[in-house]
């Protein structure tokens, strides 16, 4: 043992035995690596055939048939399941999701309308778009204020809801220019 200050360092010669590996084949031919302690040896494949032969296919992992692989390949809309009815393409009828078995075929398959996009999108306006829109439309405030302060000066009902209609719309225009 040395000794470097308040530390102790210990040097030992540790051996290492590699365990003796061999390797052996399986019934089917692959060859797998093991321990040298081991007779005999089955691949992961020939276990689970094995297994499938003993106790068959588990539960919910059976192949299935071409009818309920047809079933799985229909493709419901979003939210079919919120829909108070809905009648697949092979005529089973559902009720807010629940399958209706008395009512299989009976009624025809529910035709769904594809969303439409819209490709409108807001432009934004430059400063100088802004301004020219403000002033045209404050102008047009103006002048509908004029025609209301004209028809009450004439003292007139007739038409004024229809100016305060028209002034109400360039307000909320002038809005947008804010």
């Amino acid at each position: 043992m040395k000794t470097k200050g308040k530390r102790r360092v210990i040097k030992a010669k540790a051996e290492k035995k590699a365990p003796p590996y061999k390797f052996l084949a399986c019934k089917c031919g692959t060859s797998i690596e093991v321990n040298g302690e081991a007779t005999s040896v089955q691949c992961p494949d020939c276990t689970v055939k094995e297994q499938l032969e003993k106790f068959g296919w588990p539960k919910g992992s059976k192949k299935k048939t071409k009818e309920e692989a047809a079933i799985a390949k229909i493709k419901r809309p979003a939210g079919w399941h919120f829909m108070n009815e809905y009648v697949d393409e092979l005529g089973n009828v559902f009720h807010k999701g629940v399958e209706q078995l008395e009512l299989f075929g009976t009624l025809p398959p529910t035709k769904i309308k594809p969303k439409v996009k819209s490709n409108r999108k807001t432009k934004k306006l430059s400063k100088r778009e802004k301004s020219q829109g403000y002033a045209r439309v404050s102008q047009e405030v103006r002048e509908v204020t004029g025609k209301i302060d004209k028809v009450l000066a004439a003292g007139k009902k007739h038409g004024i809801k229809k100016l305060e209609k028209e002034l109400k719309k360039k307000r909320k225009e002038l809005s947008k220019y804010l």
